[in-house]
């Protein structure tokens, strides 16, 4: 062997145990802080779903204070009168606001009517008094501006509970008594709300035998515990307390171990560029490196590193090539452009409402928080559409939701460039008027808005007509923020409608 062969082996052997020892090292730190990155990711996910069940609450409270603050609502705790029931509490209401249980308790406390949705989809009118009202003591009275809303347990199972005073139609006292609506709180809603966020989610009240070793019932209300199912899943636990703050149930979510993955895969790619590496050193000791295959490679990383940098998801790393370099810079591309669709699908998702593909709530107030920052004047138009839900109840909910389509495209249509008009939920629409500190430019912007809502709408073989009531309030006249300015408005709307409807208020 010659000297300069044992030179070559000295100097493979020594880089190569040189490269080796940095790559374990590489690899387990790689390890841990991928391990890190994963335990934050199961907490985001729990904490999402912590969220998405507080929406559930956010949406049964919305509904319940539709009905308490009523006019109709307070006569029918004075009168008991069954039309009021029968008009307003059917199958349908039930199912399209997913209602499980209906209570009504009068001023004292006491229970004078409930209805339920039973397990056939059937509608079971005068109930019995349910034994959580006592439980959960929920049969004292609430303040004009009290309510309760959380989850509790009944012998049905784990629900959603909402309780709401009721009260006049403009929100005010004294209060008459107690509006309870419920929602059932079980796996089928626990799966959609997975669904949401793309996550397999699991409720259970009893502590699966697989589970105890793992302590659960040792949890707190905002406490979480993560175990690594196997190599490619992992599951977070997060407990659910009723009213009362006892533990009632548990949520696991399970999902795939992506960055305990890509973790392994880059301790694998780590090794793979060990042996690329000792072998362009062995080719550079007999031949010339290989300018043009270490050109491209470095050519590659700065079109990453300039894509990533400019921040620009339009951004390419463009053409290398014909060969496996140009490949790896072709799926870089796809996986951008993949990326780049993704984003741009849940943003849309985020910031619009899917029936109408109008801006939603919280892109709307996004908006006006902007322009209050900023000090502009502008004035809120909270609009809701009159008869809409005597469509619903005619027609069926899909003929409802063709009706918000068409009203939604002549709102856009009537606005001013500049403006932007939502959908808050339901039949309610928000116009967000810029620049307005022309009194009577709103005025005659809201006659062409209820002229227009007016002409009749051909949905297949019926002609429809509804009409709109208008609440109109500005900044910084009426509120210095969003929800001052909503409420202001959504005051006015009322106004509107207890003046005849089919007209516009302008909050004083």
């Amino acid at each position: 062997m010659t000297l300069r062969k044992k030179l070559l082996l000295a100097s493979i052997g020594i880089i190569t145990l040189f490269m080796v020892i940095i790559m374990v090292l590489v690899g387990i730190i790689t390890n841990k802080i991928h391990h890190t990155y994963e335990q934050e990711q199961v907490t985001k996910q729990i904490n999402q779903i912590r969220n998405l069940i507080d929406n559930e609450l956010v949406h049964l409270n919305q509904v319940n204070l539709d009905y308490a603050a009523w006019d109709d609502t307070t006569n029918f705790i004075k009168n008991e009168n069954s039309e009021y029931i029968e008009s307003n509490f059917t199958e349908e209401t039930y199912q399209q606001n997913r209602l499980d249980t209906v209570l009504f308790l009068n001023q004292s406390g006491q229970f004078i009517y409930g209805s339920k949705l039973n397990e056939n989809g059937k509608l079971d009118e005068n109930v019995g008094e349910p034994e959580w009202l006592d439980i959960y003591d929920l049969k004292k009275p609430l303040p004009p501006n009290g309510k309760i809303t959380g989850i509790i347990q009944t012998s049905e199972g784990i629900t959603l509970l909402s309780a709401h005073p009721i009260l006049n139609s403009s929100y005010e006292g004294p209060s008459n008594g107690i509006l309870i609506f419920t929602r059932k709180f079980d796996q089928e809603l626990i799966s959609e709300i997975g669904d949401m966020i793309g996550l397999k989610l699991s409720l259970f009240q009893e502590i699966p035998q697989d589970l105890e070793s793992l302590k659960l019932e040792k949890l707190e209300k905002n406490d979480l515990f993560i175990r690594e199912i196997s190599e490619t899943k992992i599951a977070g636990y997060s407990l659910l307390t009723d009213l009362l703050g006892h533990p009632i149930s548990y949520v696991e979510v399970t999902s795939e171990r992506t960055i305990y993955h890509n973790g392994k895969l880059l301790v694998l790619l780590n090794l793979l560029s060990l042996l690329v590496l000792v072998t362009i050193i062995c080719t550079v000791i007999y031949y010339t490196f290989d300018k043009i295959f270490a050109s491209r490679i470095i050519r590659l990383k700065e079109s990453v590193v300039r894509v990533r940098a400019c921040n620009n998801p339009g951004n390419r790393v463009g053409k290398h090539g014909e060969d496996e370099i140009g490949d790896l810079a072709d799926q870089i591309n796809e996986m951008l452009d993949s990326l780049e669709t993704y984003n741009e699908k849940w943003k849309k998702r985020a910031n619009y409402d899917s029936l109408t593909n109008l801006p939603n709530r919280g892109y709307l107030t996004r908006l006006i928080s902007d322009a209050i920052l900023k000090k502009r004047n502008f004035a809120i138009f909270f609009m809701d559409l009159d008869g809409f839900k005597a469509v619903n109840d005619t027609f069926g909910h899909e003929m409802g939701d063709t009706l918000l389509q068409l009203v939604a495209e002549r709102l856009k249509n009537v606005v001013r460039k500049g403006d932007t008009i939502s959908r808050l939920g339901g039949d309610e629409f928000i116009l967000l008027v810029d620049k307005a500190s022309d009194q009577q430019m709103l005025a005659d912007l809201a006659e062409r808005i209820i002229e227009i809502i007016n002409e009749p709408y051909h949905i297949e073989t019926h002609l429809i007509k509804v009409s709109a009531s208008i609440g109109i309030a500005t900044y910084p006249q009426h509120g210095t923020d969003y929800q001052s300015l909503i409420k202001v408005a959504d005051e006015a709307m009322y106004t509107a409608k207890k003046n005849g409807k089919n007209n516009y208020y302008v909050s004083k």
